[in-house]
């Protein structure tokens, strides 16, 4: 028997050995089989041990080198070729294919190359028609209200005129005022829209309105300040408040050094809600250990002109941004926004929890009364920043870089807070409105206007 023929015996053998193994390790037991079966499978399935068999044979017949060589270059064209023809397939944008054959004299070996160029997707953006929203009446009924008619909001349009009811993208009805029944013909493709800036409160005890009536799937959408509202419309976007202020090192040296006095609160409400009792109760309790804050506006017996307003609080280090309700969710109006940020003083806020104001607000722009256990340790610590130039300037360090954008604020809130989630909007009220209905919003109906509106904390809704 000659070498050749005992190496291609011992290797026919050492196939079959190896056959036999992987059948016995499959049946010995319930978890060397999940795993053996799965393993030997692939090894045959691959090649891996035949190819390595095959080859000690091809070695023991004298193969030739060349042949074998010439053999592998091709399967390796073909995988490649494969494996481009399979990548290809998963490209959604276009591609360029380029072909490029080689010949030479002695082995004619044909290689295809195929190159794959990546071209960008291009969308082409279609431009929307204009169309109008139609208010039904002006907030509270007042004609001097906004928006006017004519306004612009995005690529749309308000109007009045209720003979254009049936061309209105959607029609917006003020909490005030919603016709019963509807007079016309409702087109389903529009969307209804309720609209209100006063909390559940307001809307149920000093208005009267407990939104029973509208248990009927009247309404598609709500337009409110609360931002799980449909549509977004809180009384100021800070990302415009913030853009439209000035900024720098300079800017806020110029604010601190216009301080002559402590603190300052304008107030006209204080006797006809729940909340204005209660905010009134506090500020008394503050002026027992801090007695200096100038007090204004229809509580204290005159109202001021705006102007003089903005001047006055302007020398004032703190303002008193006390909403007239008591933990309603995102209830925060322009007394921390105008009255605070733009009047150059550093709010001092109370309403909603302390998360809803810094989902809105720059970092380290506020204080919270929520903060302090009592109106005295709030007034300990606010004549404690009066005699700390550097500890109160901090309250302005989101105004002394101008390079900052409104998302780099976003994102130290956020990083500073990883529970918060900011609001990356860029537009709200009418402009969102008009983006929405024209971007094909899914249809939606809201069976109970009550229980969407009233879902809020019990103090802001509790009568006493």
């Amino acid at each position: 028997m000659t070498s050749s023929t005992t190496q291609k015996l011992g290797v026919v053998t050492g196939i079959l050995c190896l056959v036999g193994l992987g059948f016995m390790l499959m049946w010995t037991d319930n978890t060397v089989v999940s795993i053996s079966q799965k393993h030997y499978w692939s090894i045959v399935k691959n090649g891996t041990l035949v190819n390595a068999l095959l080859h000690q044979i091809s070695a023991s017949n004298n193969i030739d080198n060349n042949e074998a060589k010439n053999k592998n270059d091709s399967e390796k064209t073909e995988d490649k070729k494969n494996t481009t023809v399979s990548e290809a397939t998963n490209f959604t944008s276009t591609t360029k294919i380029t072909t490029t054959t080689t010949t030479t004299t002695t082995t004619t070996t044909t290689t295809t190359t195929t190159s794959i160029t990546k071209q960008p997707v291009t969308t082409p953006v279609v431009a929307k028609k204009p169309g109008i929203i139609l208010m039904w009446t002006h907030p509270w009924n007042v004609d001097s209200e906004p928006p006017s008619d004519g306004k612009v909001f995005g690529n749309c349009t308000i109007t009045y005129d209720r003979s254009k009811h049936a061309e209105a993208l959607a029609v917006v009805f003020h909490y005030t005022f919603v016709p019963e029944p509807y007079p016309y013909p409702r087109d389903p493709n529009q969307f209804f829209v309720w609209w209100s800036w006063e909390n559940p409160w307001v809307v149920r005890w000093m208005e009267h309105n407990d939104l029973r009536r509208h248990d009927n799937s009247f309404f598609n959408w709500t337009m409110t300040y609360r931002r799980d509202s449909d549509v977004y419309a809180p009384y100021y976007l800070l990302r415009n408040v913030y853009n439209n202020l000035p900024k720098g090192k300079k800017v806020v040296d110029d604010l601190i050094a216009a301080k002559k006095g402590l603190a300052v609160w304008t107030v006209s409400s204080c006797k006809d809600k729940k909340g204005s009792i209660s905010r009134m109760n506090y500020v008394n309790e503050m002026l027992k250990t801090m007695p200096n804050i100038d007090r204004f506006g229809k509580c204290f017996g005159d109202k001021w002109p705006h102007a003089k307003m903005a001047d006055f609080v302007r020398t004032r280090k703190f303002y008193l941004s006390f909403e007239n309700a008591v933990h309603c969710r995102d209830y925060i109006t322009e007394k921390l926004t105008r009255n605070g940020y733009q009047y150059g003083a550093v709010p001092v806020v109370r309403g909603p929890k302390k998360e809803d104001y810094l989902v809105m607000a720059p970092p380290h722009s506020f204080i919270h009364t929520e903060d302090f256990a009592s109106p005295a340790e709030l007034t300990k610590y606010l004549m404690y920043l009066d005699k700390n130039d550097t500890a109160y300037r901090e309250y302005f360090k989101w105004r002394e870089d101008p390079s900052k954008t409104w998302d780099d604020q976003r994102m130290e809130v956020e990083r500073r807070h990883p529970n918060i989630k900011t609001l990356p909007d860029k537009t709200y009220w009418f402009g969102k409105l008009c983006e929405q209905v024209q971007n094909g919003a899914p249809p939606k109906v809201i069976p109970s206007l009550r229980k969407v509106f009233f879902d809020d904390t019990e103090e802001c809704q509790d009568e006493n």
